[in-house]
């Protein structure tokens, strides 16, 4: 288990989100509380489930935390600690979780997806046409285009959720991806807050895709914050 490369993370080395990453997917780790949402779960899925909230735990304690369950509301997504905003994910061979004060994000979502291509099929109801043209030329063999798309409107929903209640089809949340690693979606409906734009960054880990955005409670109106670059540009 190790610290998600800085550059991965909206503010890079100087921002204050916290991220960790796991190759090692085993059923290690989890809290009394915990274990118990997946007692009857299959070895696959709790492997996983354990796997992500180590992660968790790890990026927590970056945050200054205590060690604490992440436990679920009745749409499975993560509760948790009080003044902290976070995400989770896992893929196949990889789990990752992010974490920041809500005192300066109001959202974050992470998203890890295995780095091969979508089917066809797959392509055509997740992807918009103009996302598909936008891909033309794409030149990052090691991570499918289509599939750093697809990943990145899963992290846009785990920011727009929790915030709205509400549900993202997969055309309303338009994807533009640079192959050296930024990434924005643009949401068909706003935030609490009226954004509609989301900023982050992509990159491939242990055969991975991973994905992260991440949306600032407060946005700087004396410059603006340069999430392509992974810093924040006053």
């Amino acid at each position: 288990m190790r610290r998600l490369d800085p550059t991965l993370l909206p503010g890079g080395r100087t921002g204050t989100l916290r991220a960790w990453v796991t190759d090692r997917i085993v059923d290690d780790g989890l809290l009394p509380a915990e274990r118990a949402l997946v007692a009857d779960a299959v070895p696959v899925r709790r492997a996983q489930f354990a796997s992500a909230r180590r992660c968790a735990r790890a990026a927590l304690r970056d945050l200054g935390r205590p060690a604490a369950p992440v436990l679920h509301d009745l749409r499975r997504r993560p509760r948790w600690p009080a003044g902290v905003v976070g995400s989770m994910s896992h893929g196949t061979g990889v789990a990752a979780a992010v974490v920041g004060s809500a005192a300066a994000w109001q959202g974050v979502g992470i998203d890890v997806e295995a780095a091969v291509p979508l089917p066809d099929d797959v392509v055509d109801m997740l992807l918009t046409p103009q996302e598909r043209r936008r891909l033309h030329g794409w030149a990052r063999p090691e991570a499918p285009g289509t599939t750093v798309v697809f990943s990145v409107k899963e992290s846009a929903f785990k920011i727009f959720s929790p915030l709205t209640d509400g549900w993202l089809d997969p055309d309303d949340v338009d994807v533009r991806v640079a192959a050296e690693g930024a990434a924005t979606a643009e949401l068909a409906r706003p935030l609490p807050d009226g954004r509609t734009r989301l900023h982050g960054r992509w990159g491939v880990v242990g055969g991975a895709v991973v994905t992260l955005l991440a949306a600032p409670v407060v946005v700087d109106r004396l410059g603006a914050w340069d999430f392509a670059e992974g810093t924040g540009q006053r």
